[in-house]
């Protein structure tokens, strides 16, 4: 015994342990893991054989069903659709075969002509699966879990074949109805463990049918994830997962297919509970593990009369003495009572503890106090709360800050004495979670809470928050501040920039509001200088009509200029990504100007380096507009000299560039000052300009922001009196194979006849009197009869009581709009034939509404003011077509 006591503890515990339990262990796993393999084996087999059963029942029905079909099918009178005989004929097969639920025979299109039950009207089956694959395949088709209308509302899982007239054509098909309870006999004498349990499931996955409990399932869909991983795999699987019950299971499944079809028809499932299976291993693991307790009872009962000399009584001195120490007795020393083995050590451990003891404790009383001058002078309110809600610290901080003095806050709720009542419910909710596991969704982070003060007043805080273990329970360390002024001018702060913004959205609708509606007299105006040009005009009445003109097309750049500043604003102007050719683009702009530049007498320099690529790809429309505002400024500001157009490669990279563009002039320069801001909207050198030169100073601005839309920059240098000159910098990319293809310069259009070789009949709808007159006065000039009527409606019952050519449409008009009469009239035509080509002409004259509008259904557009040559061009093309 005394040699068995010198022992170290951990020996004498292993030799002990070792002795007793070694056998047991073996036993117990040696039985336990047999048992269940052979369990689990068992299950297996089982449901493979029941899957089995099921899928070759399964198979037969459907050979019997194509038997049938295919009998049917060859018969005289389904080929000759005799009605009388063939429905006589269904009834008495249904007789014969119960478990058929109905047997019916459709045409072509699916419409039922006979059956032993009639479905209810309409009773079409052109949408059905069965149908359609037994049409497109010739063959036996399958179809999916349908509960039959024309059976009390039954579910059914049907069968087609399809049938040929007496020309041999496909006459439609065949169908038998099978009913789906006629599965719940499989198991029902069969010798199985509880809860064995069968579904079958459709092409798509919907319960048909289930052994146990069929009125819960049947007709919904399998879990959708779990049929998926179904559908992936093998045909035939076996393994251990969740079933339809929500229990565990062993599953064995097939896929069951038609000859010729590569997708299943049907799924079978065939699952054993594992409870079930495994109770029987289960309760012999019990029984070995109560041997086996009752064998470490014994082997107990041995150790505690051989270890009490040599452990128990020397631990019993080693307590006291930890008992002495936790009174506060720092001197107690027990090495000398206790000596040899690990014990003997630990008594010498001990008292070397109790040493550092005595050390610590002071250490830590400083550690207190210097913890304490932190929290005290800490800005921020620290606060504690335990397991049960009560406010455990309390420093300074939070006093001034809540106005609750420390005694009167702690052992107080925290949530009832500081949230406001609304956040009590879900404030307690989270703390119950907080409790428990120490986490939450505010553990580890900084939140903004409402707190309530002392006095009421509830003010906002940032709250950093962290949980502490201590003693087997969580508290919550809390971090407040008091940011309720910050939050005040942050809110001020974002209700100045929303009202900026909708000031910003409001100032760009009410100028693109403003711009479309200008269009609408702007037409009548427009139109009649253009007819007045068919009076005869005295020459002194040309020079007026020119002056006239020259004022409206001013007036159009201006509302032009505003629409584009008004969509850039507002976000809604969309860039374009195609190949073109820089130099085709400069070319057409400058082509386009060289009248205004001869006029002035001036002289015009071109000069594009080698190194600018034939084609980039981008936004061609806007690099245009950018060109031909810049190129419009310099010749409106220079009165002598010349304008110069460059353009350079800054940088050159594999999918893209950056080509510098520079338009010079020798003009009337601008100062220093004024170069700050000249690109802003509105704005030019001084009023005076605007009274010489004209403008609205909104080209620059629109310059500037398609720009940076595009991702450029732009600039300006200029000396006054000597001239000025603006570089854009614009990044393009380069198309793959540069040289095969892209955009090319057009040739400018020949003049428009407006007199055409047809004489045509034209409604136009127009709900404004004068743009009415106009167009119809325009006709006329153009040798086009007319009629005008003020909105969509009447228009569609002219078009209802004549025959015309051509419709001019307007979008916006009282009773029906255009795009609504427009609509309308192509819904009748496709039910009456004829087609009546309808042109919009309307005063949405942005980017893209051409394009939207044909693809609305017109046939052609014209933007407000009209232009006869564009409304003669427009009518010729879509009546040519």
């Amino acid at each position: 015994m005394k040699q068995l006591s010198a022992l170290s503890i951990r020996a004498q515990l292993v030799l002990i342990t070792l002795i007793i339990a070694l056998p047991a262990i073996v036993i117990i796993i040696y039985l336990g893991v047999n048992q269940r393999r052979s369990a689990v084996d068992d299950a297996y087999q089982l449901t493979r054989l029941i899957a089995e059963r099921i899928t070759s029942e399964q198979k037969n029905m459907a050979a019997a069903a194509e038997q049938l079909l295919v009998t049917l099918a060859q018969m005289p009178e389904i080929r000759q659709q005799n009605q009388a005989k063939v429905q006589q004929l269904l009834r008495s097969l249904n007789e014969l075969n119960p478990q058929y639920a109905n047997i019916l025979v459709t045409d072509r299109t699916g419409k039922t002509w006979a059956a032993v039950f009639m479905p209810p009207p309409p009773a079409m089956l052109d949408d059905r699966r069965y149908f359609k694959n037994a049409i497109a395949s010739g063959r036996l088709s399958s179809g999916e879990y349908v509960v039959s209308k024309s059976m009390t509302n039954k579910p059914v899982f049907h069968f087609a074949y399809p049938y040929r007239d007496a020309a041999g054509k496909i006459g439609g098909v065949i169908v038998v109805a099978f009913r789906l309870d006629t599965y719940s006999t499989v198991l029902r004498n069969s010798p199985l463990p509880a809860g064995t349990n069968f579904l079958l499931l459709d092409h798509a996955g919907v319960i048909m049918h289930r052994a146990l409990e069929p009125e819960k399932i049947i007709g919904k869909k399998y879990p959708e994830v779990s049929f998926k991983e179904m559908l992936a795999g093998p045909d035939e699987y076996s393994y251990r997962g969740p079933a339809s019950f929500g229990d565990e299971r062993f599953i064995s499944y097939r896929k069951i297919r038609l000859q010729g079809e590569a997708d299943p028809y049907m799924y079978v499932r065939v699952g054993v509970p594992v409870k079930t299976t495994l109770a029987a291993a289960d309760q012999t693991m019990l029984k070995s593990i109560a041997f086996f307790g009752t064998f470490l009872c014994g082997a107990f009962l041995l150790a505690y009369l051989i270890g009490k000399r040599s452990i128990a009584d020397r631990i019993i001195l080693l307590e006291q003495a930890s008992q002495r120490l936790a009174s506060g007795e720092m001197q107690t020393q027990v090495a000398s009572a206790v000596s040899g083995g690990e014990i003997g050590r630990l008594a010498e451990s001990f008292d070397t503890m109790a040493r550092q003891l005595t050390e610590r404790e002071q250490v830590i009383r400083e550690s207190e106090v210097r913890l304490r001058s932190i929290t005290d002078s800490a800005q921020d309110a620290i606060l504690m709360m335990d397991d049960q809600g009560a406010i455990t610290f309390w420093n300074p901080a939070a006093e001034t800050i809540l106005g609750y003095k420390a005694e009167e806050a702690l052992g107080k709720d925290l949530h009832l004495l500081l949230a406001p009542l609304r956040y009590q419910q879900a404030f307690q909710k989270a703390f119950s979670v907080f409790v428990q596991t120490g986490r939450g969704h505010a553990v580890g982070k900084t939140v903004e809470l409402a707190a309530k003060r002392k006095d009421g007043q509830e003010i906002v805080v940032s709250l950093s928050l962290s949980a502490v273990f201590l003693n087997g329970r969580w508290y919550a360390v809390g971090l407040l501040r008091d940011i309720t002024e910050s939050k005040h001018y942050q809110e001020e702060l974002l209700e100045a920039r929303h009202s900026a913004e909708a000031a910003n959205r409001a100032k760009s609708e009410f100028l693109a509001n403003m711009s479309h509606e200008i269009r609408t007299p702007m037409n009548g105006v427009v139109g009649m200088a253009q007819l007045l040009r068919y009076t005869q005009p005295t020459r002194e009445q040309e020079e007026y009509l020119d002056n006239l003109e020259l004022s409206c097309k001013n007036l159009l750049e201006l509302i032009n200029d505003i629409l584009d500043l008004s969509r850039i604003e507002s976000g809604k102007l969309e860039l374009e990504a195609a190949v073109f050719s820089l130099r085709s683009c400069i070319q057409e702009v400058v082509s386009n100007q060289a009248s205004r530049i001869e006029q002035k007498g001036l002289q015009l320099l071109t000069s594009l380096d080698e190194q600018v690529p034939e084609q980039v790809v981008g936004d061609s429309l806007r690099f245009k507009q950018i060109l031909l505002n810049l190129l419009g400024n310099a010749i409106k500001f220079t009165e002598a000299g010349s304008i110069t157009v460059s353009g350079q490669i800054s940088s050159r990279q594999e999918t893209g560039c950056t080509f510098r563009l520079m338009v010079s002039d020798t003009g009337i320069g601008m100062t220093e000052e004024t170069l700050q801001r000249i690109f802003n909207s509105f704005e030019q050198a001084d009023s005076s300009t605007t009274r010489v030169y004209g403008g609205s100073g909104l080209g620059l601005a629109i310059c500037r922001r398609l720009t940076e839309l595009m991702g450029g920059r732009i600039w300006a240098e200029s000396t006054f009196g000597k001239g000025s000159a603006f570089f854009v910098e614009l990044p393009f990319a380069l198309p793959p194979a540069e040289g095969n293809g892209g955009d090319q310069a057009v040739p400018s259009a020949e003049p428009v006849q407006t007199v055409m070789n047809r004489r045509l009949k034209i409604l136009v709808a127009e709900d404004n009197k004068l743009n009415a007159d106009t167009i119809v006065a325009m006709l006329k000039q153009m040798g086009h009869e007319s009629l005008a009527v003020s909105n969509g409606r009447e228009a569609l019952e002219k078009w209802h009581a004549s025959a015309f050519n051509c419709i001019l449409m307007d979008i916006q008009m009282p009773v029906m709009d255009g795009n609504l009469s427009a609509a309308t009239i192509r819904k009748q035509e496709q039910k009456m034939g004829g087609h009546t080509p309808i042109i919009a002409m309307t005063a949405h004259a942005l980017h893209g509404d051409r394009e939207r509008f044909l693809a609305e259904g017109f046939d052609g557009y014209v933007s407000k003011p009209v232009e006869m040559q564009a409304l003669a061009a427009e009518l010729r093309r879509v009546s040519a077509a």
